[in-house]
């Protein structure tokens, strides 16, 4: 399993001479390498004769812990393989890009190596990378990578949307970004009647929230819209809440006769509700 991919000045064994044990991890050049050997006696004495030496020390074994926590956190928070996939790009570019460096920063590493590395497989990887340059999230120019869109690989390292976001926002015009909420109000009944609880609000209300944001609303908008109707107003009419088949079964009426004869109050009320929110300045219409 490959850990990291360390640069020129990385102290390669600190913590194993600093605690007399045995360095635990090999390491493999990528490409031609100078490196330096510094015996435990000699850097010992460095270490107690020198003050800023053993301040550079302590920094080295931070920064060494920090790195160890960042791959934990890499291979355990996100939820997927694409999640984690996303990770690592992130990471690799925020630590190898420099202002003068504008054409991307190069990704010396096989779909091979990037699996081992993210703890999942070389196919996994090689239809993950595929599907992020569909998105127009990220691009290679050989070996150089470059992400075009860090907010939307954030996204799907947390494991909200992955990868469609993208293209669904590219169809919404800028300028409908503010009327967003007041749009959702309007269908969120008639959603009730496709979307359980559980997948509106976990599944489809983040995206929507996000795409709102991204067009300059308040994701806050869109759940107060959202509850017009969702699962409010069109709750007793679902055929996928199990209440409804109660209702249905205690009064003696089927349920498609349930439906049409209430939907139109039902949608009414949300319609009513949906005007008293732009009239009280909830979102703007």
């Amino acid at each position: 399993m490959i850990l990291r991919v360390v640069d020129a000045g990385y102290v390669l064994g600190l913590s194993a001479i600093l605690s007399e044990g045995v360095h635990e991890v090999t390491v493999e050049a990528l490409e031609p390498c100078q490196v330096t050997v510094i015996n435990r006696r000699p850097l010992m004495e460095m270490l107690q004769k020198y003050g800023e030496a053993s301040v550079g020390a302590a920094r080295a074994l931070a920064q060494e812990c920090c790195s160890g926590f960042n791959e934990v956190r890499r291979l355990a928070l996100p939820a997927s393989p694409a999640g984690r996939v996303a990770r690592l790009l992130l990471d690799w570019t925020a630590e190898k890009s420099t202002p003068q460096c504008t054409k991307g920063v190069a990704l010396p590493l096989t779909h091979e190596e990037i699996a081992s590395m993210t703890s999942t497989s070389r196919e996994t990887v090689t239809r993950t990378l595929s599907r992020f340059r569909r998105d127009n999230l990220i691009t290679f120019k050989g070996v150089l990578l470059t992400v075009e869109g860090p907010a939307d690989l954030e996204l799907v390292e947390l494991n909200r949307v992955f990868c469609h976001r993208g293209k669904i926002r590219a169809h919404v015009p800028l300028g409908a970004g503010p009327h967003l909420p007041f749009m959702l109000s309007l269908i969120a009944m008639p959603l009730s009647m496709l979307f359980d609880p559980d997948s509106f609000y976990f599944g489809v209300l983040p995206v929507i929230a996000e795409m709102h944001t991204q067009l300059g609303g308040q994701p806050l908008q869109v759940a107060q819209a959202a509850l017009v109707g969702q699962m409010t107003a069109g709750f007793p009419i679902s055929p996928l809440t199990p209440a409804t088949f109660l209702v249905c079964g205690l009064s003696g009426i089927e349920l498609a006769a349930h439906q049409k004869f209430s939907f139109p109050f039902l949608y009414a009320a949300s319609l009513v509700m949906a005007l008293a929110c732009v009239v009280f300045g909830v979102f703007p219409a």
